[in-house]
């Protein structure tokens, strides 16, 4: 693909905020306002002034993609599904590139976070697992080995072996002969491994998905496998 050279700025512009938005995102979760903002106004202006266009046609040519780009992912932010950040990063998207390439854009952005989303489950179902476990071996199942003997008059008898199973706590007292008030300050007393007092299980929330990381890898994609237009 060759490009003029106001094409070639706005191309240079693109992968400029593309780059700028991953490292905003991955740093402080966040995409800025002068990065998008900057983004949106770029576009309009190298667009509008885009000989091969024309000033209406640049300027149809960059609204309507801001206009696919921020309509498209406000419905997403709505829902509560991603944050201001990517709806302007998107819109600036738009207007950098028109409104063919942004649907792109959309496509592939939506299957990236599709596939990171499914993977940060994965992460917080494994380590939940993990925690609820605690890595204590007392909790995994001891494999009793099967023992067979010859019995009286040669008949095969068929047992389980002994096997020692690992016990967190040893009591001398029973259930039954300890007080119940006992059992309670006995619970009061016991510390808590993690330090402190007792606290109840609180599930950890998931990490927050970096759509705008995965945005700025939908524009690669989309840009690798069909470049922009100016026309």
């Amino acid at each position: 693909m060759i490009y003029g050279e106001l094409e070639l700025g706005i191309v240079m512009a693109f992968f400029a905020v593309m780059v700028v938005a991953v490292y905003t995102d991955m740093t402080s979760n966040t995409v800025p306002n002068w990065l998008t903002y900057g983004g949106i106004a770029v576009g309009l202006i190298l667009n509008t002034a885009n000989p091969k266009l024309g000033l209406t046609q640049g300027l149809s040519f960059s609204a309507g993609g801001f206009a696919v780009g921020f309509c498209t992912f406000l419905v997403l932010y709505a829902l509560g599904m991603i944050s201001g950040g990517d709806v302007k990063l998107m819109g600036a998207i738009g207007a950098l590139t028109g409104w063919k390439f942004t649907i792109q854009v959309i496509f592939y952005t939506a299957i990236v976070g599709g596939l990171v989303a499914m993977a940060v489950l994965a992460y917080h179902g494994l380590r939940r697992i993990v925690q609820e476990d605690g890595g204590d071996p007392g909790k995994i199942e001891p494999v009793v080995p099967i023992v067979q003997v010859t019995g009286p008059e040669g008949i095969p008898i068929t047992a389980a072996a002994p096997v020692s199973t690992p016990q967190t706590k040893t009591s001398t007292t029973t259930d039954e002969q300890q007080d119940p008030a006992e059992n309670t300050a006995a619970a009061e007393e016991e510390p808590n491994p993690n330090g402190g007092e007792q606290e109840a299980d609180v599930e950890e929330a998931p990490s927050t998905i970096p759509y705008g990381v995965c945005i700025a890898v939908g524009g690669f994609v989309a840009f690798y496998l069909q470049p922009p237009l100016f026309t």
